[in-house]
């Protein structure tokens, strides 16, 4: 079975359509990551698209999409982003 977390490797900015569906740590993260471009519809399987993000620290970064889509999370933060249409929206828990 496949693990429904990933850690993004330090300093790498940017998450892939791949994650979909599941949860990505940030550890030493660049200040700005970003979302796939063309916000994807439904994840490998099969399921509206979505990603958790938790920011493990240390510093504070932004998640930017397109049409200006940001969401700002600061060391242990946590957001559920989800691809509405062509972009996206956030869900803080």
């Amino acid at each position: 079975m496949a693990s429904n977390v990933v850690r993004l490797p330090a300093h790498v900015s940017q998450i892939s359509v791949a994650d979909g569906g599941k949860t990505v740590e940030l550890l030493d993260a660049a200040p700005l990551v970003s979302l796939p471009q063309q916000p994807p519809h439904v994840s490998l399987n099969g399921v509206p698209w979505y990603v958790d993000v938790k920011n493990l620290g240390p510093g504070s970064i932004t998640l930017r999409g397109n049409n200006g889509f940001t969401a700002h999370l600061t060391p242990n933060g946590f957001v559920h982003i989800r691809s509405v249409g062509t972009g996206y929206a956030v869900t803080t828990r």
